[in-house]
């Protein structure tokens, strides 16, 4: 009798076409959301998100942005802070909305 393996999640998503569907389609099936952070090991939150039916922004993750952060508070000198910064801004996947949250440190919308 042949065993039959079953998709990895890279071929799910390769299968359905986008990450979202590919864990609609596995809540649709009886996956629950632990189940698929667990087996897949995609983000809690990102599950629970497209159970929603909202596709995350791409862009900046929050530990970069942490990181960066965490870099500018061990630095003493403004030239070492500004350098920093401006690398940090000239990255091309951040969008103005972004840059200028960052400067005023919010990151979320207050509603």
């Amino acid at each position: 009798m042949p065993v039959v393996k079953p998709p990895t999640f890279n071929e799910l998503v390769k299968t359905y076409g986008s990450t979202k569907a590919a864990v609609v389609h596995l809540l649709k099936a009886g996956f629950s959301a632990e189940q698929i952070e667990w087996k897949m090991g995609l983000p809690y939150h990102r599950i629970r998100l497209y159970m929603k039916g909202i596709e995350p922004k791409r862009g900046v993750l929050f530990s970069e942005m942490v990181e960066v952060y965490e870099r500018l508070a061990v630095l003493r000198g403004k030239k070492g802070k500004e350098t920093q910064l401006a690398m940090f801004f000239q990255e091309s996947k951040l969008t103005l909305e972004l840059k200028v949250r960052f400067t005023l440190g919010i990151f979320t919308d207050e509603n």
